[in-house]
C-alpha cells in the first residue's frame, strides 16, 4: 500500500475548490469513509486574508487529494454544506508583548492562529436527499433499472449496479416509495436485499455503486497491511471473536392458512470449517530457543486440535415466523450478511493509504493465525495534517 514508514517524507494533500488548486493554504483534512453513511470530509485552512472565510459557501463542490509522493489520488468529492470561521485579533505567533506587573516589566510570547476556516462536505449521495416526493411513487421494471432511473435524475454517473438477483416488479405489484427522500429510499432497497449503496470517486470522478454484499466479499482485495513490529504499514490492531455475535443464520416458519400446518425453509448450510491453526515453523523455532516455551507452544497447538466444540457452534441461528407464504421475501428475511459471518471484528490505525476505503477488502498480516486473511473494511478514518506532517488512516474491519 503505502510506502514503508522510513520512506515517507510528508503527505499529499491537495483541494480543489470550484476547480481551483488551493493545497498551499490547506491547514488538516479529515475524511469519513462509512459503508452505509454519506461520506463527509472536514477541511481546515490557514486563512490570514479572508480569502475563503469570504468566498466559500455552501452548495459549491470541493474536491480532496491524500496520499504520498509516490502513491496519492483523489478520494473525494463532495458538496459543502457548511462553513465554519474563527478570527483572532492576538499579535502574530513569536512576537512579544509588554506587560507592566508590580513595578517590574515581563515580556512573554503570544500563541495565535490567526485566520481559519473550516468547510464541511459530503459526497455528492447528498444530491438525492435534498428533495422529497410530495406523493407516493409506485415504479415499475427491473430493481436495476428503477434505481438507475432514479440517480440519473440527480446527474450522478454509475460506476456499477451488479445483484445476485434483479426483482421485477409490475403494474399489480410495484414497488412503492413513500414520502421519503431518493437516499433513503435506496438505502432500505440495498438493506431489503443485501447489497451496498455508495458514491465513491474513482477513474477522476464519483460514481454510483449497487452491488450484492457476496459479489463484493469475492471481488479482488485492495492491499494489503502488514503488522511487523517497526517496519510494517499497521501501526496497531485490537481485534476479537465472539462467535454470538455473528451474522445470525435465520429460518422461515410459515403456517398454512388451509391447514393450520407449519411449513418450514430448508435447514440451513452448515458454516464452512474453519482452517486448524497450524504452528509457523519460523515462530516455533524461535520459541523452542527460549526453552520451556517452546515447549507450552506445542501444547497449546494440542489442546486447541482436540477441542470438542467449535466457535461454529456458538454461532446464532433464528426462526422467523408469521410471515406471508411470499417465495421472495422469504429469501430476503433469511439473507446472511457475508461480511459478518465469523462472528470477528477489529479497528486499527495505519501508515495514510489512499488504498484503504470502506465497502471492499483488505489482508492483513502478522497478527495472528486464525486472524490473518481478508477482513471486510466497514468505516475508514482518514486524517492528514500539514504543520504536523502526518497522514494516518483509522479503520474498523469485520469478517
Amino acid at each position: 500500500m503505502a510506502g514503508k514508514g522510513s520512506s515517507v517524507k510528508s503527505p499529499v494533500l491537495k483541494i480543489l475548490l470550484e476547480g481551483s488548486k488551493t493545497s498551499l493554504d490547506v491547514k488538516q483534512v479529515t475524511i469519513h469513509d462509512h459503508e452505509s453513511l454519506i461520506d463527509q470530509a472536514i477541511i481546515v485552512f490557514d486563512d490570514p486574508h479572508r480569502i475563503y472565510t469570504e468566498h466559500a459557501k455552501e452548495g459549491q463542490t470541493v474536491k480532496v487529494q491524500l496520499g504520498w509522493s509516490k502513491e496519492s489520488s483523489f478520494i473525494f468529492e463532495g458538496i459543502i454544506t457548511g462553513v465554519d470561521g474563527y478570527s483572532t485579533n492576538a499579535k502574530k505567533k513569536g512576537s512579544t508583548e509588554s506587560k507592566k506587573e508590580a513595578g517590574t516589566v515581563t515580556k512573554k510570547k503570544t500563541d495565535t492562529t490567526g485566520r481559519s476556516v473550516t468547510l464541511k462536505a459530503l459526497d455528492l449521495s447528498y444530491r438525492m436527499k435534498k428533495s422529497i416526493p410530495k406523493k407516493t411513487i409506485d415504479h415499475t421494471g427491473k430493481l436495476s433499472t428503477i434505481i438507475k432511473k432514479i440517480v440519473a435524475e440527480h446527474k450522478i454517473p454509475i460506476g456499477q449496479i451488479s445483484l445476485d438477483k434483479d426483482p421485477e416488479f409490475t403494474k399489480k405489484k410495484p414497488l412503492r416509495q413513500g414520502l421519503v427522500n431518493d437516499w433513503a429510499f435506496i438505502q432500505v432497497m440495498a438493506s431489503k436485499y443485501g447489497a451496498m449503496s455508495c458514491v465513491e470517486y474513482n477513474e477522476k470522478k464519483s460514481q454510483f455503486y449497487f452491488i450484492s454484499q457476496s459479489q463484493l466479499m469475492k471481488g479482488e482485495r485492495k492491499g494489503t497491511l502488514r503488522l511487523c513490529h517497526g517496519v510494517g504499514h499497521l501501526i496497531e490492531f485490537e481485534y476479537q471473536r465472539v462467535a454470538g455475535t455473528a451474522a445470525a443464520k435465520r429460518r422461515v416458519a410459515l403456517i398454512n392458512r388451509r391447514t393450520g400446518k407449519t411449513v418450514a425453509s430448508p435447514p440451513t448450510k452448515p458454516d464452512k470449517p474453519e482452517t486448524p491453526t497450524k504452528p509457523d515453523p519460523a515462530h516455533q523455532d524461535s520459541l523452542d530457543k527460549k526453552g520451556g516455551v517452546g515447549k507450552r507452544n506445542k501444547e497449546a497447538v494440542k489442546l486447541a486440535a482436540a477441542a470438542k466444540q467449535t466457535p461454529a457452534e456458538q454461532r446464532p441461528e433464528k426462526t422467523v415466523t408469521g410471515i406471508p407464504a411470499d417465495p421472495d421475501l422469504t429469501e430476503q428475511v433469511t439473507h446472511r450478511n457475508p461480511t459478518r459471518v465469523l462472528g470477528m471484528n477489529g479497528k486499527g490505525k495505519a501508515i495514510g493509504t489512499v488504498k484503504l476505503r470502506a465497502k471492499s477488502k483488505i489482508e492483513l498480516l502478522g497478527i495472528a493465525a486464525w486472524a490473518d486473511g481478508d477482513w471486510y473494511v466497514k468505516e475508514v478514518i482518514h486524517k492528514a495534517n500539514r504543520a504536523a506532517n502526518t497522514y494516518t488512516s483509522q479503520f474498523v474491519v469485520t469478517r
